[in-house]
């Protein structure tokens, strides 16, 4: 192995590291929580790491969130996608949703508006606006199409889904929440109100 090919592997552990450590904590705390210092702690790094692969703090948030927010996507896409039954494929994406460890989706939109940068906070927006709310709002569309739902109006009925099924997850602790098949119970009841 060069010594080229050496920097360049290293280089890449520790982009690897810095994300890795992000994920573990931007995931569970907010953004004015996490310190550089606990985030260069957890990646076993110095600061000259973080500054290399990214500009600051808030560039590394935002590159977590992208990778969160398109995972969740994706598997959003594939609930879209993998059930030809209305009913069914709202009952995969609302367990997708409520049982996602990857990000808090609540808190990364209200930690978007802390963020110095207009880019980083709109990024946040449209990561959210593509990989979550878009999907959600093809999956209503595509129940409202085959009767199991009112078509109107989509998308408060997307924020109404999403929110609801958020509230599920069980790291919130919620009182009176369902503990046994939570996103069938959401779902039920979330079809009724709209039919």
């Amino acid at each position: 192995m060069s010594s080229s090919e050496i920097v360049d592997a290293v280089a890449t552990d520790g982009k690897t590291r810095l994300l890795q450590a992000a994920s573990q904590l931007f995931g569970k705390q907010s953004y004015a929580q996490v310190s550089v210092a606990e985030i260069l702690g957890i990646a076993g790094l110095k600061p000259p790491s973080l500054y290399y692969h990214f500009k600051d703090k808030e560039d590394l948030y935002i590159a977590w969130a992208e990778i969160a927010f398109t995972e969740l996507g994706q598997d959003l896409q594939d609930s879209l996608h993998a059930q030809s039954d209305p009913y069914l494929m709202l009952r995969s994406m609302a367990r997708t949703l409520s049982q996602t460890h990857r990000i808090d989706i609540l808190t990364t939109l209200r930690d978007q508006q802390l963020m110095e940068s207009a880019q980083g906070r709109e990024k946040i927006v449209q990561l959210y606006l593509e990989n979550v709310f878009e999907p959600v709002c093809q999956g209503l569309l595509k129940a409202s199409q085959n009767g199991v739902i009112h078509p109107e109006p989509i998308g408060r009925n997307a924020t109404l889904f999403i929110v609801g099924a958020l509230s599920l997850n069980p790291q919130l602790g919620l009182p009176g929440t369902p503990t046994t098949e939570d996103s069938t119970w959401w779902v039920q009841k979330f079809i009724r109100a709209n039919a």
